[in-house]
Formats: C-alpha cells, sequence, structure tokens
C-alpha cells in the first residue's frame, strides 16, 4: 500500500511539471485556449508565471537531490512563488476545472457520439490547459507536506516567503494594465468624435503598451471571448449571469485602435513573439 502511494505521489509530481509545459507548448501551436476560453498568456509577465508553476515542483526535487548547493534557497524561493499562480490560473479557468476533470469519462462519448468531431479535437487538446494548473497545485501540495518541517528554520522560511511576495508582486505587475479593460473598450466606443482627450477618459486608460497590443490583437479576430488574462477571465466568469452588451465589431475595434495609438490597423500588424503579444492574430 505505502508503495502504492509512493508511486503515485511520483506520477502526480511529474505531472505538476509535465502538464503545465506541455498545455504551454499546445498553446502556442494552436491558440486554443486563447480562442475559445480567455488568452491565459497575453504579455511576457505571464509567460513568466505560467512557468512558475513546474519551476515550483521541479526546482525542489532538484534542491532534494543536490542539497548543499544554490538549489536548496532556488528550490525554496520557486517553491514559495508557484501557489500564487496555479490559484490565480484556477481562479481564471472557473467552471473549465470540473470540465477538466471530467474530461477522461466525457472524451470516449463525445468520440462515438459527438456529430461535430473537429469540436471533439478541440475539446481534447484544450483539456491540458484545463487540468494544468490543478495538476500543478496539487503536486505543490505534495512538497509542501514535505516543506512544513523546514519551513520552521529561518533559512528555508525567509527564500520561501520571498518567493510567495515575488508571485504576488508579478501578478498585479502583471494584470494591472488589464484590470477593466473591456470596460474601458466599451465607454470608448461610446465617445463622440471631438470629445476625447482627457486625462481620465476611456481613450487615455487604453494608451498603455499591454492594452494597446491587446487591443491590436482584438483588431484580428470577430469572434472568441476577448478576454486577456485569468483576472479578466475571472471576471467574465462573475458576471456571466448578468446581461453583457454583445462584443464590438471588428471594425469598430480598428477605428478605435486607430483613435487609441494614432496608427492605422493596416500599418501595425504584428509579428510573432514581438513586444507585449505572443499570440498575434495573422488573419481577420
Amino acid at each position: 500500500m505505502r508503495g502504492c502511494l509512493t508511486f503515485f505521489k511520483r506520477c502526480l509530481l511529474g505531472a505538476g511539471v509535465i502538464v503545465p509545459l506541455f498545455s504551454l507548448i499546445m498553446e502556442f501551436r494552436t491558440n486554443d485556449c486563447a480562442k475559445n476560453i480567455f488568452d491565459p498568456i497575453p504579455t511576457w509577465m505571464h509567460l513568466g508565471l505560467v512557468l512558475l508553476m513546474p519551476a515550483s515542483i521541479l526546482a525542489p526535487l532538484m534542491a532534494r537531490r543536490f542539497p548543499k548547493t544554490l538549489w536548496m534557497p532556488a528550490g525554496d524561493f520557486l517553491h514559495g512563488s508557484g501557489l500564487l499562480a496555479s490559484v490565480l490560473y484556477i481562479l481564471g479557468l472557473g467552471p473549465m476545472n470540473l470540465m477538466g476533470l471530467l474530461a477522461p469519462l466525457a472524451l470516449p462519448f463525445l468520440a462515438l457520439f459527438g456529430t461535430n468531431k473537429e469540436d471533439v479535437l478541440t475539446f481534447s487538446l484544450l483539456v491540458p490547459t484545463m487540468v494544468g494548473p490543478l495538476t500543478a497545485l496539487a503536486a505543490w501540495y505534495v512538497i509542501f507536506l514535505r516543506f512544513l518541517r523546514k519551513l520552521r528554520k529561518r533559512r528555508h522560511a525567509l527564500p520561501w516567503l520571498g518567493g510567495l511576495a515575488f508571485s504576488l508582486v508579478a501578478i498585479i505587475v502583471a494584470e494591472w494594465p488589464m484590470i477593466g479593460f473591456k470596460e474601458d473598450i466599451r465607454e470608448a466606443l461610446q465617445i463622440v468624435p471631438g470629445h476625447e482627450g482627457k486625462s481620465g477618459d476611456p481613450l487615455s486608460r487604453l494608451r498603455t503598451p499591454p492594452r494597446e497590443a491587446a487591443l491590436l490583437r482584438m483588431c484580428y479576430f470577430s469572434d472568441g471571448p476577448k478576454c486577456f488574462g485569468p483576472l479578466m477571465s475571472l471576471f467574465q466568469w462573475a458576471e456571466a449571469s448578468e446581461r453583457r452588451p454583445e462584443n464590438p465589431e471588428l471594425e469598430e475595434l480598428r477605428t478605435l485602435y486607430f483613435n487609441v495609438t494614432g496608427t492605422r490597423f493596416s500599418d501595425a500588424a504584428p509579428q510573432r513573439g514581438r513586444g507585449y503579444s505572443l499570440f498575434p492574430r495573422t488573419g481577420a
């Protein structure tokens, strides 16, 4: 029985590293989460938050194998930093967490009786993304149980608390520019031309590099949830019961982009991997 439990823990630790990395690679290749749920990595800072999940599992394992090296403080620091990142993305996924857990039971039935095979394939590719944060958090907790005794010692507690504080600051820096983004877009679309320019108006609030990049990406596709980052997705789940206006038309967004930046949409086509936009849209 004990051997089975040890084997399960090892599998869970391996999954805590592999599943988030696999979901990250699949998102780079397919953009399925960005198209169907929310864009999980709208900025380079968000990419760092996602990488904290597997790092918070792998680094402590390396520290255990090489205890008298720099892996020890690095493992403490990275383990502390992975908690809030996992919780943030779990909240952002909302009900999709449950769908991800039920996917192994649902996929065989969808494959046999689903009418649209493309939708079944898309759902199956989204499963690693939906279960990635939960898997990372479960593996994080397994390591945390081992850390409890070590955290009583100052040389382990300080780096661990430092990692926790670091992740909190990183989340604020990454998510703050995205808070209220969609509401500012709705308000900006209602501004009468010639009456903009006040310091507190929505157009001014949209004039930040992350928001300009996100707005440019919205100009490439007319469907999809148009949520950038986990907190924006969390707000959307919270407002799901309210009656919200429909997404703006594509031409309205392109006109708004010109009003915000002074650059025509056709002159500002982004390229993959540059600036704040990791997954630019390459066609209307």
